[in-house]
């Protein structure tokens, strides 16, 4: 491992990039010139000296200039991650988003040799096992000269979804059929595709899509294994046409031309991954395993055998490819990214045949206050080093007014004053100012929506109420129907373009269990035409999916966008699913069958075969029941109470009206009406529910089943009288 200077790419660069800087003035009609809002600017900032963090700081330490206004602190927080680990077997303390650690694995398939690339994987694994924090997400892209930056699964807290990409590389490249095998059963297992990458549950599409690449035929769903032909020779995945030794002797005019376009290819897409993770929190590492850039395709043949600088006239062939890269660097320092680069043929410890891409390698890490890596097979002790100086961060936070929301870059520079003589400070190098929900792009979309699930952090834009109960399901997984409702109103303000336009709703769900691994999840587009988008705002929305999650303790995170508007709503609910093999008495919340009132129901796509078994039924007739129902002072209302291993005989049905706090008041009368024999332990017990005598406010049903024995179980939900829910 060691820092290299890279003096032949700095002098190219101060030829070739610099001219493009100067660019014509964007127009400024789009800019929301009238337009201005406060924004709260969160920082997070590394103290290091001697490889080490520097502890002990304060706010008195630090000094922040927006552009060229000096800012106040509004808030100083230290986060350490050492401290937050916490003891063996307890869950560490959460770490704010802010100081979080993001780190994305990319591997080079177009410009890395075969046996590189099974170096790279095992590396990676290494890293895994040793030196992330707990809360550290962990994500990984593939470049392939095809079909360019893909990424299986994007950032995650579940190590399993990674490891599964990586056994995919290892089937592959190492001829590991064994593990091939295990991705096989997996993939037969897998559902829908999870649009956030959260999971990575597309092994089918990840392992046949790498195995073309690397000339390798492969059927998942076959029995046995099959490659046609080696990795590095023939047309060998857009890997390198031979030996990293041999690399000279290829580069005929038309070669050297369509390894350039590869290499635009992966600046391009490094810059839009570099754009859509812009408003991602926290701190964003990039690995990039990769044989490098051949130097010679940015510097040419005469300019690499240099020892001294590199003209002007050398470089004129080749200036577009370093502006590329140039441009590309500058998107990943204002993301506040650092680029860690790995020589892959390094790891193999074979270094004297090292080198072909190092120039490129190295300025890519230097440029952005990373580290290059190279003639190291220890990967995970070197990286460990340089992790532990990012294991103190202090955030500080400032407030910035009047900015327009334009998306605009704003540069920030912090200083330190007091702090010890040798500190090294770094942080990134600026923010974007806010940008309208309808300006961004896709991919900013879709790594916003994983970073609200992942920090779990809940909040209300959107109103909306949520019903998800686990029942008993399989003997492996219980079985979780969730409900989510939309009150007409929230509908309506999402259709913003008036009476006629049309509705467009995200919804994700995800169950992540006390590992913060995901055990299940579901995610649709709600996208309403004008007529049932008009009904929904006149009646409201109801969504019914279901969650199938093995019994323990899980964590649903619900998230609902507004298209258009951007605004969202994260919902937590706890859910605790019964082991099968412990056979318990239970009574589950009252299901309020309080009718939809012309409200839009929608099902999770592909479920409507499944929904003839839902628990949900009133003798033959399903219902879908109201998860925060808005009940007539004087009506009746039909209740549900589903219970487990009730004893044989009459029941009695006792209830009681709670505050939204859980203070008994007086008013209300239940009333039980009949039970119903179910399968598996599961009884039905029919009853009605009159708010006689309740003031319009919030409350709680508790209701009380009361056995033929004596034993008493009970368990509430909430209604509102009066108003809409």
């Amino acid at each position: 491992m060691r820092r290299r200077s890279s003096a032949l790419l700095a002098a190219a660069f101060a030829a070739a990039a610099l001219p493009a800087l100067v660019r014509p003035a964007a127009a400024q009609e789009d800019r929301f010139r009238e337009e201005t809002s406060v924004v709260v600017v969160e920082l997070p900032v590394q103290v290091v000296k001697d490889g080490q963090p520097v502890r002990g700081l304060t706010a008195a330490n630090f000094e922040v200039w927006d552009g060229k206004v000096k800012r106040p602190l509004a808030g100083f927080e230290v986060v350490d991650l050492g401290a937050a680990a916490g003891a063996p077997g307890s869950r560490p303390a959460p770490v704010p988003p802010a100081a979080r650690r993001n780190f994305l694995l990319l591997f080079d398939l177009a410009f890395s040799s075969h046996r590189s690339l099974e170096r790279a994987e095992q590396a990676a694994r290494d890293l895994l096992a040793g030196g992330l924090h707990p809360q550290d997400l962990v994500g990984v892209a593939l470049f392939t000269a095809e079909r360019g930056v893909v990424l299986p699964v994007g950032f995650t807290s579940d190590r399993r979804q990674v490891e599964r990409v990586l056994d995919a590389i290892a089937a592959l490249f190492r001829r590991d059929a064994g593990a091939a095998a295990r991705l096989k059963a997996e993939a037969a297992e897998q559902g829908a595709r999870d649009p956030l990458g959260l999971t990575a549950p597309d092994v089918r599409t990840v392992i046949s899509g790498i195995g073309k690449l690397a000339g390798v035929e492969i059927s998942v769903a076959g029995e046995a294994l099959s490659w046609v032909s080696d990795a590095t020779s023939g047309r060998g995945a857009g890997l390198l046409l031979a030996t990293l030794a041999g690399m000279d002797a290829i580069h005929t005019p038309f070669i050297t031309e369509s390894r350039r376009s590869q290499a635009r290819g992966l600046t391009d897409n490094l810059t839009d991954i570099a754009r859509a993770t812009r408003d991602v929190e926290g701190r964003k590492t990039l690995i990039f395993f990769s044989d490098g850039l051949d130097d010679a395709l940015m510097l040419g043949d005469e300019a690499r055998n240099q020892v001294g600088g590199v003209s002007h006239g050398q470089l004129l062939g080749n200036t577009q490819l370093l502006n590329d890269l140039f441009m590309m660097l500058e998107e990943f320092r204002r993301g506040g990214w650092v680029v860690h680069t790995v020589e892959a043929f390094g790891l193999s410890g074979n270094w004297d045949e090292t080198g072909i891409g190092a120039e490129a390698l190295a300025y890519m890490a230097n440029e952005t206050g990373g580290t290059f890596f190279n003639q190291t097979n220890q990967l995970g002790e070197a990286m460990g080093r340089v992790l532990e100086a990012s294991r103190v961060a202090y955030v500080l936070s400032f407030q910035a007014d009047d900015v327009p929301p334009d998306g605009a870059f704003h540069k920030v520079r912090v200083e330190l004053v007091g702090a010890p003589r040798g500190a090294r400070l770094t942080h990134r190098a600026g923010y974007y100012a806010p940008l309208p929900a309808e300006r961004r792009s896709v991919g900013e979309r879709r790594f916003r929506a994983a970073e609200l699930v992942l920090a779990g952090e809940p909040h209300a834009d959107i109103p909306l109420a949520v019903l998800a109960t686990p029942f008993a399901g399989t003997a492996e997984r219980g079985y979780v129907p969730v409900v989510v409702e939309l009150p007409a109103a929230a509908i309506a303000a999402e259709r913003g373009g008036g009476a006629g336009a049309p509705l467009d709703l995200e919804l994700y769900a995800y169950a992540f269990d006390r590992e913060g691994r995901v055990q299940d999840f579901f995610a649709q587009q709600l996208q309403l035409d004008a007529e049932r988008g008009a009904a929904a705002a006149a009646n409201g929305l109801r969504f019914v999916g279901d969650l199938e999650l093995p019994a323990g303790e899980h964590e649903l995170r619900l998230l609902v966008r507004g298209a258009a508007s951007g605004r969202t709503t994260l919902e937590i609910v706890p859910l605790t699913v019964p082991s099968p093999d412990r056979v318990a008495k239970r009574l589950l919340p009252p299901f309020f069958v309080a009718g939809d009132g012309g409200m839009l129901t929608v099902r999770e796509a592909g479920a409507e075969a499944s929904a003839g078994a839902s628990p949900f039924q009133l003798g033959e007739q399903p219902f879908v029941p109201t998860p925060h129902p808005a009940l007539a002072p004087d009506g009746e209302t039909r209740l549900l109470l589903a219970a487990y291993h009730l004893a044989a005989g009459e029941l009695r049905v006792r209830g009681q009206v709670l505050t939204a706090d859980g203070r008994p008041v007086a008013g209300g009368a239940v009333a039980g009406i009949g039970r119903i024999k179910g399968e598996g332990g599961l009884d039905r017990v029919l009853a009605t529910f009159r708010p006689q005598g309740l003031p319009p406010g919030d409350y709680r049903l508790q209701v009380t089943l009361v056995e033929p024995q004596g034993g008493a179980l009970s368990a509430s939900a909430p209604f509102r009288v009066g108003g809409p829910s």
